[in-house]
């Protein structure tokens, strides 16, 4: 299997998740129809931003792609996760724990440990040795 050019999002939403866009029961129609990206939060804009510079087809958004108030939807999802990070472009990592109305883009400090550092993680073996088709 091809790398898809998509890209995931993984952020914290912040102290405060009384603004934050995402998919209900309720916005269900309306979100699968449009979302506009002036309502998205700072850091959602940047990744969209990263996405389109990159060429890439589509941004995964947990809080737009899962419907946040379904348990049972969760599940679903979380049943396929791994199949959805497995075949990226990259993944977005934003950490700012205080808010994601603050973005991430901006002034770049390259070489600042405060900025930039490598995660460590282990691949499943289940993904490290599945063939690709």
């Amino acid at each position: 299997m091809e790398i898809m050019k998509h890209v995931a999002l993984s952020y914290c939403w912040g102290k405060d998740t009384s603004h934050i866009v995402a998919t209900t029961k309720t916005n269900l129609q309306s979100y699968q129809h449009a979302v506009r990206v002036v309502d998205l939060p700072r850091t959602v804009q940047d990744a969209i931003q990263v996405c389109a510079g990159l060429g890439a087809s589509y941004i995964w958004v947990d809080a737009l792609c899962i419907i946040q108030d379904d348990p049972d939807d969760w599940a679903r999802e979380a049943a396929t996760i791994v199949d959805v990070y497995a075949n990226l472009l990259i993944t977005i990592s934003a950490r700012d724990p205080d808010s994601c109305d603050k973005g991430y883009l901006g002034p770049q400090k390259f070489g600042s440990p405060d900025w930039q550092y490598a995660i460590p993680m282990e691949v499943p073996p289940s993904i490290a040795t599945r063939p690709r088709e």
